[in-house]
């Protein structure tokens, strides 16, 4: 499959499971690295590389904070 395709269909996925929002944003966001590895469009340290990025870590902090503030009132 074309890696243009392949992250077309994945990017629509995650938007359909981000509508559907059934799942958390930090589960569909592994399954999209995963889908993109399982496809080929990203080798395995590609895929990965993102989490350990300071913004990634800023967002996911922002994530609790946010709950935690939505379970506190």
């Amino acid at each position: 499959m074309d890696p243009a395709v392949a992250s077309l269909v994945v990017l629509g996925g995650a938007v359909a499971l981000f509508l559907w929002n059934r799942l958390p944003v930090g589960v569909v966001a592994i399954l999209v690295a995963l889908a993109l590895y399982a496809t080929g469009v990203l080798d395995a340290e590609a895929a990965l590389s993102g989490f350990g990025d300071p913004v990634v870590i800023f967002v996911a902090s922002l994530f609790v904070v946010s709950e935690a503030s939505t379970r506190r009132a």
